[in-house]
């Protein structure tokens, strides 16, 4: 259990530490979403829980032409807390539009219905559906 909690612990320290060196939030054009991201940990904050996919080969590629594609084998892993395989449509939207149809300004990312937050850097994305009762996904980027 406290290898666990450490691991969760580093890995968050990670994330912190990424994103208080480098990073930007919903949408800025210095970093892009397009490209592929390795899934790296799921947290639901209003249950309390912290998954490790690290160990999965769960990747999201947010292609130039609106499409997400899903890859990886999720029908194993218990408890599963993300996107299943498959496409998506996504759109990355105006405050206005994020305002007008969620109320929360920062909620730029739309998956399919779903509005979502995100932060970017150049090596990590952090995809962020709590203030609408979803969770935090943690993703590290793969390729270029």
């Amino acid at each position: 259990m406290k290898t666990k909690n450490f691991q969760h612990a580093a890995i968050a320290l990670l994330f912190a530490v990424c994103f208080s060196s480098c990073s930007k939030k919903g949408g800025d054009e210095q970093f892009t979403i397009i490209g592929e991201w390795k899934l790296v940990t799921v947290e639901i904050p209003f249950i309390g829980e912290s998954n490790d996919y690290s160990q999965y080969s769960i990747v999201y590629e947010f292609r130039t032409n609106g499409i997400l594609t899903v890859s990886g084998e999720t029908d194993h892993i218990e408890l599963y807390r993300g996107h299943e395989p498959g496409e998506y449509p996504y759109a990355i939207i105006s405050k206005d539009e994020a305002r007008e149809k969620v109320g929360i300004d920062d909620y730029r990312l739309k998956i399919g219905a779903i509005y979502l937050s995100y932060n970017v850097s150049s090596k990590v994305l952090v995809i962020d559906g709590k203030a609408l009762d979803g969770g935090t996904y943690h993703f590290v980027k793969i390729g270029n």
